[in-house]
């Protein structure tokens, strides 16, 4: 026999008097009875009681004094089949806390109990119990008389506020899926906890877990099955029993629809406010889905009118209280923003932030307070995030130039000390990143501008640039490990730039299952190098991939990505003057060794912008390429989008964050989120991590 118990932090009842007893009478199907015991107890039996048939003559509750603890036994008359007990038991006294909730050997007949007790998050009299048989439907129920559940409580000091008059849902995991499609939205239904989608949690939600107990998924989320699976981890069991005591008495009355021509309106949190420029465009009232039995609850609303630019979504509301809002949807797209870590003044927090996919969710490597910390996604979209994680201690300032990447289906992190010495690699000790291993030396170099981390025939291998002798030009080096978990970097390193030339901000990617670099030349044309065999030892002659005249510096900040089985490169221009521009070109075959005219060279901000396109950074999603990029100038975040997948032609770009100064957007960072784009970035001026995806 199993039992669960929860105790949320609310103070519940107590129930006064040593000893009492009393019984009624209860037909199938009847309206809840209550029972009055002494004047000091009330026990209220619920319909959902008599589940899949169950009857039962009447109830009974005795109460004892035993080793400072109120023991309170509930037992039945007359059962037939009973299957469940869902009650409340009131009292008039002073509160006190569930100790134990156990139902009794005679109700489990040897079979597994799914149970709860807790007291009411507002009402210090009144304590909620439930309890079904696992997979009910199989099981024949009590029948007779006898004891069905103990409950052991102890008295505490009250310590109740007033009663909350509205609760709508406000976890992550209630947030409603919307969807947009020509002149209308339509969303899923989402409230954790509530598994018989009937607007509230309440005791009543174990039934449909005990129906479904031990199924596992992967759960259609259309279906209403999905909506028991409380935990969304793909398997109905005992810990779904915890969301139900988690959101206990979350009620939704309907949901408010919002529209605002700026996605700086959405909500920063669950529970926070909409934005000044949001607009309450409709209110649909909960009842009102057109969903058939069986299914999870979809609503459906007409929306004529709107415009490219606005940003829709929609908010779950219990009388004046507002909870979690949906995704947000637009025309256009939505970039959804959460800020992801907040620091204190002088602390950096998301400078050289580097954003992967590890094992199938978004993680960040990042700067804050002199130290490399890392932190994972709850989820594949990176709609909520786990706790951050300092992936070396060392009093030492370090944590600069840093690059994450998954390096046998385990993330790895290089990173320098202050200043670019001693660049440094640390492997996790398991596929999260939960735990690092020491970091291990690569070379005793001073890098110059950026290091990048990728692996390459299952080895990790770095790219980067190094002034050793100041003020003769940076090189750009390649190095890989001797050995596959990167505990040796003794291999010989190979200088890719030819030397003569200063050569910065070195880009590393596997090309055609080789490892190729990107760098810039400076006052010289952007270059590309590949390697002529699958670990770097040798390399063809340099490429020049753009070069103008007309411009006076062409591939700073580069990134270097796969598109489409052809190497392209985002980047930089100086034109002469003070104009700065994001670019993009693409290599006509799959090496990049010839001619890079597919598209050639073309500018990615067609405003004419004063000083744009700095930390550019790439990704294919959906069949579509995006390239993000810092405007220093006018303080924004932008997205280009092409309208295809390799970038032959390119829609306006976009505003993703307009911040608050003219620092947002640094080290922006792209991957793709489980069909999703996602940037992750540095906000300087809020000193903070952000991250923005794509809906």
């Amino acid at each position: 026999m199993l039992s669960r118990l929860y105790k949320l932090g609310f103070t519940a009842l107590l129930l006064g008097m040593c000893s009492a007893l009393a019984a009624c009478q209860s037909p199938s199907g009847s309206p809840a009875l209550r029972l009055k015991v002494s004047q000091q107890l009330e026990l209220s039996v619920l319909p959902g009681t008599y589940l899949d048939g169950g009857t039962a003559g009447g109830f009974s509750i005795a109460s004892r004094m035993d080793g400072g603890q109120l023991v309170a036994e509930i037992s039945v008359q007359g059962a037939a089949g009973l299957k469940a007990l869902y009650c409340e038991i009131r009292s008039g006294g002073q509160a006190v806390s569930v100790v134990t909730a156990e139902p009794s050997a005679a109700f489990s007949g040897g079979k597994q109990v799914l149970s709860l007790a807790l007291a009411d998050p507002g009402k210090p009299s009144l304590l909620h119990f439930g309890m079904v048989l696992a997979n009910y439907q199989r099981r024949s129920g009590f029948s007779g008389d006898g004891a069905v559940a103990t409950l052991r409580l102890r008295h505490v000091a009250l310590g109740f506020g007033p009663r909350t008059a509205s609760a709508a849902p406000d976890s992550n995991l209630s947030r409603a899926a919307l969807t947009l499609s020509v002149g209308e939205i339509s969303w899923l239904y989402y409230s954790q906890g509530d598994y018989d989608q009937n607007g509230e949690v309440n005791i009543s939600d174990l039934t449909p877990l005990g129906a479904h107990f031990g199924e596992s998924g992967p759960f259609d989320q259309a279906q209403a099955i999905s909506c028991i699976d409380g935990d969304n981890n793909g398997e109905l069991n005992i810990a779904d029993i915890t969301p139900i005591g988690q959101n206990f008495s979350h009620r939704l009355s309907g949901y408010h629809v919002f529209v605002s021509t700026s996605n700086l309106d959405y909500p920063a949190g669950a529970t926070a406010p909409n934005g000044p420029g949001a607009v309450q465009l409709a209110e649909v009232p909960f009842h009102s889905t057109q969903s058939a039995p069986g299914e999870r609850k979809r609503y459906y609303l007409d929306i004529p009118g709107v415009q490219s630019g606005d940003c829709l979504w929609v908010r779950p509301y219990d009388g004046a209280e507002e909870g979690t809002p949906s995704n947000g949807v637009s025309p256009s797209g939505f970039w959804h923003l959460i800020t992801i870590a907040d620091g204190e003044t002088g602390s950096g927090t998301g400078a050289w932030c580097s954003l992967a996919v590890i094992d199938g969710q978004p993680a960040i490597a990042y700067h804050s307070n002199g130290d490399p910390v890392y932190i994972r996604a709850n989820d594949s979209m990176g709609e909520s995030w786990g706790e951050p994680i300092k992936i070396v201690e060392d009093p030492a300032p370090n944590g600069v130039f840093i690059s994450l990447a998954p390096i046998n289906n385990l993330p790895a992190v290089v990173f320098c000390y202050v200043g670019g010495k001693n660049p440094m690699y640390v492997l996790a000790s398991d596929a999260v990143g939960a735990a690092w291993r020491e970091p291990v030396w690569i070379q005793d170099a001073e890098v110059y501008r950026q290091i990048r981390l990728a692996e390459v025939n299952h080895y990790p291998a770095v790219a980067y640039d190094t002034a050793p002798n100041p003020p003769e030009p940076s090189n750009v080096i390649y190095e890989r490990a001797k050995y596959a978990d990167g505990t040796d970097w003794s291999e010989p390193a190979r200088q890719i730039n030819g030397g003569a030339v200063e050569s910065q901000y070195a880009e590393l990617a596997v090309v055609d299952g080789k490892p190729a670099v990107a760098f810039w030349q400076v006052d010289q044309p952007l270059i590309f190098r590949y390697s002529l065999d699958i670990n770097g030892n040798a390399w063809a002659a340099p490429v020049t991939v753009h070069t103008d005249g007309a411009f006076h510096r062409i591939g700073l900040k580069p990134c270097l990505a796969v598109v489409s089985g052809q190497p392209a490169i985002s980047y930089q221009v100086h034109e002469t003057g003070a104009k700065h521009a994001p670019y993009y070109v693409r290599a006509d075959d799959a090496q990049g060794a010839n001619l890079w005219t597919s598209p050639a060279p073309v500018c990615l901000d067609l405003r004419d912008p004063d000083d744009s396109g700095d930390w550019n950074s790439m990704v294919v999603s959906g069949a579509k390429l995006y390239v993000a990029y810092r405007d220093y100038g006018n303080g924004q975040l932008r997205c280009a989008t092409a309208n295809d997948a390799i970038g032959t032609s390119w829609q306006e770009s976009r505003i993703v964050d307009a911040g608050g100064g003219n620092s947002v957007g640094g080290f922006c960072s792209m991957v793709d989120a489980n069909g999703h784009p996602a940037i992750a970035y540095f906000d300087e001026s809020a000193e903070a991590l952000k991250y923005a995806v794509l809906y």
